[in-house]
């Protein structure tokens, strides 16, 4: 049988060590790398789940908030926010929420219950009990019902600013950034109301018949007249004798619907009155949301050129 030498066992002993020590070595070196890493991770700040409950609302915070918070938008385009019943996952959706971002319940109110269990900071509400001075809407005759505040520029800014200071207080390390955001966000879109304005005052000087009384703060903003609708804000019918009155109007340059082809009734109504059907959507469902709230104002603006330069 052949003999090991000491001399050999003494080699293998010395690679054995060395082996170790590189295996160790290397360990260290991973945990290292591990522990760096979390710590990076660590040092970020947390991004904040945003919930808006409609698509316009999901515009504003995608132009205020940009990649600085996660944002998920609580209604489906199938859903009426006049009139939803919440799934259970919207509702678990809810209470995951850092910030939920409604307009109030002029306009959601079966979200009011459910939204009611948020605390305070976590809810931030666009029309609260107040005057539409308050919620920077103009105010030129419509009262203070019209629940679609998003459609007057001037109101959306205002409540960009809201929003703004309110994630600043959830994100304080990410506060001048949001500041920065807000002042390109405020200069655009001053560039951009000041283009629509030009582009609609040029238009002819004709009415337009809504299906839905949801057109009010654009139409205000921007000079436009609507001589009545079917339905009021909340969706509810006027009834024989507004009809009438609709049918007797003069050199109307169309039927607003919201989606086509419309309801039989606004159909009707156009072609009685020999003017085109028009879908123009309030809630911006088509408007790619990486557009954000400036193409929402330019569907809107194409839609009433369509309308009233017919």
């Amino acid at each position: 049988m052949k003999q090991h030498t000491s001399s050999g066992l003494f080699d293998r002993h010395l690679v054995s060590r060395l082996l170790c020590w590189v295996c160790l070595g290397l360990v260290a070196l991973c945990c290292q790398g591990v522990t760096a890493a979390a710590l990076a991770a660590s040092a970020l700040p947390a991004r904040p789940l945003l919930v808006t409950t409609i698509r316009p609302l999901t515009l504003i915070a995608r132009q205020v908030a940009g990649d600085m918070a996660d944002m998920e938008e609580l209604l489906a385009i199938s859903q009426d926010p006049h009139h939803v019943s919440l799934t259970v996952s919207q509702r678990r959706l809810i209470e995951e929420a850092d910030l939920v971002i409604w307009v109030g319940a002029g306009l959601e109110g079966t979200l009011a219950k459910p939204l009611a269990s948020k605390q305070a900071q976590a809810l931030l509400t666009w029309l609260p009990a107040q005057s539409r001075s308050q919620a920077g809407i103009h105010n030129h005759g419509e009262g203070l019902s019209d629940p679609h505040p998003w459609l007057d520029p001037d109101a959306a800014l205002a409540f960009s600013r809201q929003l703004s200071a309110r994630l600043a207080t959830l994100i304080p390390a990410q506060a001048a950034a949001l500041q920065q955001r807000q002042l390109r966000f405020e200069a655009s879109l001053a560039a951009q109301v000041k283009s629509l304005e030009q582009r609609l005052a040029a238009l002819p000087q004709r009415t337009f018949i809504a299906e839905h009384a949801a057109y009010g703060p654009f139409a205000e903003h921007f000079g436009i007249v609507s001589a009545g609708s079917l339905s009021d804000a909340s969706g509810v019918a006027k009834g024989a004798r507004n009809l009438w009155q609709l049918k007797n109007q003069g050199d109307t340059g169309c039927v607003v619907v919201e989606y086509l082809p419309g309801s039989k009734m606004a159909r009707q109504l156009a072609n009685d009155l020999g003017v085109p059907v028009i879908a123009i959507d309030p809630f911006g469902f088509a408007v790619d949301q990486d557009g954000g709230y400036p193409a929402l104002l330019e569907s809107l603006t194409q839609g009433f050129e369509r309308c009233l330069a017919n």
